[in-house]
């Protein structure tokens, strides 16, 4: 803990309320230097704790009086924007910061609408960041801190122009700090050319990826790969995994297939709108579905804690995907298991896998060849994972919000007119156009809740209950 005692009240707060006590390797390394000023590259592995790493030191040197971002973060997927920005809300909840997430196939004008409040942090995808700086819908100029999270896949993905494009209308005075879980020449020259004096933080894996994980092989060539998928999912009757695709047809056809067994799954492919991945991610991280059916997409960018099991139904393309996809299982203290089917083509990613000293035990022959009646053994059950709920903090929404003139001073006067609660007992007042969300503080919520039935906003009478979405 001593690492985060250089952190400001609210946010070791935070860090409480989310049960994290000590910091991780590379936070122990990254955070002293970043709060010092510092530019800084780390290279650590998944599930290492680099999202905390790079966002503790922006929100520290934040203060809610500022009405204008002045940092900005910078991802390769819309999914690992939510991610971000779901870890940024919880551990900034009590300095009351606002962290506006700007991605591709969402309102321009809603996300505009959310930037003409006062907002603190930005959390994007390349395309809208740029899109948004270009309209002029917030000042770049105010932009202290640039976080390029996931540098090797912004490269990967070609969003290199772009985040130049960015940058140039940041100010050369700022702090830069950057992921990057592999590197190359490309990605060291890019790096050099945007930020010349910089400091790389590494983190080496502590142990052995064979003791880590558990990594199986699965000769499929000339097999029906779906009874050999089925016969496993009842062989390891897995809490939960990810079943990864190389194509969104498969994608959809493995999720049929599982659920014409009447087998919990949901997925996430590339012609799913924003929404429907979104709600697909969501259900599977609160347990309500066993299985993730996905192509690369979800790779990167989802974080259950304790999955126990990865199957890649189609061998990954290139090691680095392997590599990325066997990250998805085995989060910090757990052990993960990754079972992957191989065919002829496969062969030469195989060989750079073994070349990076990872073990796969061929598993072909252990496969018991079960009864069909077998694979109706998992029901319509979700995976009644125990979601960690703070209970500390409730979310109202308020039926009514800029289309009726009201603003977060207005809901603040009239939550702090409720006997025993003061300004210390709200977080973030969100006023959109058609409604409001407040976070209630402190354990208060049921109270506020039943005692805003009947007290009005700005003399107007609005209807409220317990937000139950994002």
């Amino acid at each position: 803990m001593q690492i985060f005692n250089e952190l400001d009240e609210a946010l070791q707060r935070g860090l409480s309320d989310l049960k994290i006590e000590a910091a991780t390797e590379i936070q122990a390394q990254m955070i002293p230097k970043a709060i010092a000023g510092a530019n800084v590259l780390s290279q650590a592995e998944t599930g290492s704790g680099k999202t905390l790493s790079y966002l503790l030191p922006i929100l520290n040197q934040i203060d809610f009086q500022e009405n204008n971002p002045s940092a900005v973060v910078i991802v390769p997927t819309r999914e690992l924007a939510d991610q971000v920005t779901g870890v940024a809300r919880e551990v900034a909840r009590y300095k009351k910061l606002k962290i506006v997430r700007l991605i591709g196939k969402q309102s321009f004008d809603q996300q505009t609408l959310l930037l003409n409040q006062k907002s603190h942090v930005i959390v994007g995808t390349p395309g809208r960041i740029l899109d948004h700086i270009e309209r002029g819908t917030f000042d770049a100029e105010n932009i202290r801190s640039l976080v390029l999270d996931e540098v090797d896949e912004l490269l990967n993905r070609g969003f290199i122009q772009q985040v130049r494009d960015i940058i140039d209308f940041f100010p050369e005075k700022r702090q830069t700090l950057m992921t990057s879980a592999t590197t190359s020449a490309e990605v060291e020259s890019f790096i050099d050319k945007i930020v010349p004096d910089y400091v790389r933080v590494i983190v080496a894996p502590k142990i052995d990826r064979n003791e880590k994980f558990n990594q199986l092989m699965v000769d499929a060539n000339g097999k029906d790969k779906d009874e050999l998928l089925l016969n496993i999912l009842v062989e390891k009757n897995p809490l939960q995994a990810i079943l990864f695709c190389r194509e969104k047809k498969e994608v959809d056809r493995i999720t049929e297939l599982l659920r014409s067994r009447d087998i919990s799954a949901t997925s996430v492919q590339g012609d799913h709108d924003q929404a429907e991945r979104f709600r697909a991610m969501e259900a599977f991280k609160r347990g309500d579905k066993r299985f993730l059916v996905a192509t690369n997409l979800a790779a990167r960018g989802i974080d259950v804690s304790q999955l126990p099991l990865i199957i890649n139904v189609d061998f990954p393309e290139t090691k680095d995907v392997y590599l990325h996809r066997m990250g998805r299982t085995g989060r910090m203290d757990n052990r993960g298991e990754v079972i992957s089917f191989v065919e002829d083509r496969d062969q030469e990613t195989l060989q750079a896998v073994r070349n990076e000293g990872i073990i796969l035990s061929d598993m072909t022959d252990a496969i018991r060849p079960y009864r069909k009646e077998a694979w109706n053994i998992f029901g319509n059950t979700s995976s009644k994972r125990k979601e960690k709920v703070d209970t500390n903090v409730m979310t109202l929404y308020f039926n009514g919000g800029k289309d009726k003139k009201l603003r977060a001073f207005d809901f603040l006067g009239a939550l702090t007119s409720i006997k025993d609660v003061t300004a210390d007992d709200i977080g973030v007042i969100t006023v959109d156009k058609r409604y409001t969300l407040v976070e209630i503080l402190n354990n208060k919520g049921e109270h506020v809740l039943k005692q805003m039935k009947n007290i009005p906003v700005k003399k107007k009478r609005l209807k409220v209950h317990q937000d139950r979405g994002v």
